[in-house]
């Protein structure tokens, strides 16, 4: 429950651990690092013992230290310019789609709708599993037509780029086969 000095107690047993030279890490939502970081700050010796991160942070040091995938890690603007080649490569099989595909409105929905997917776990096989059950009608075309842009966006993304998701799963795989945290 909130206020219920959840916060309090974790940041009082990492200065604890940092009083008896113990390292720790804490790991938070990305947009609140900041102010996690100045948290452990106002710690003082903790700050010299630890470290807020977020995961996909933390999944990046994992793979830096661990040599895995040479692919750079998806910023935003990568993932317009990706979901914009995806349709540009599939706009002929586009109807529903077809007439919005380059409009920045639609990129931002569908680079949002994979994000969505991708933290359900849908895939793009599930989609149009989906709609193969659907009657004739719109649902059916629409979404037919998101497996295809979800396909094919990934199909892109990892010709060239990490995504949130390969990082995450990469960086786990690293740690699970790693002595290192044992």
């Amino acid at each position: 429950p909130a206020k219920s000095g959840k916060t309090t107690t974790v940041l009082n047993m990492i200065a604890d651990d940092a009083q008896n030279g113990r390292n720790a890490l804490l790991i938070v939502p990305e947009q609140i690092t900041f102010t996690y970081e100045k948290k452990l700050a106002q710690l003082k010796i903790a700050a010299q013992y630890a470290e807020a991160t977020s995961f996909s942070r933390l999944a990046e040091l994992v793979l830096l230290r661990h040599g895995s995938d040479p692919r750079p890690q998806m910023t935003e603007s990568a993932a317009f310019f990706m979901m914009n080649v995806a349709l540009e490569e599939i706009a002929e099989n586009l109807s529903v789609y077809r007439r919005n595909y380059r409009s920045h409105g639609l990129l931002s929905q569908m680079v949002d709708f994979v994000s969505e997917c991708d933290d359900a776990g849908i895939r793009a096989e599930d989609l149009a599993l989906f709609s193969y059950k659907q009657p004739e009608g719109l649902l059916r075309e629409k979404s037919y037509e998101l497996s295809l842009i979800l396909d094919a966006y990934r199909a892109v993304v990892k010709r060239s780029y990490m995504s949130e998701t390969d990082s995450l799963k990469a960086a786990a795989k690293a740690i699970s086969e790693s002595n290192e945290f044992a």
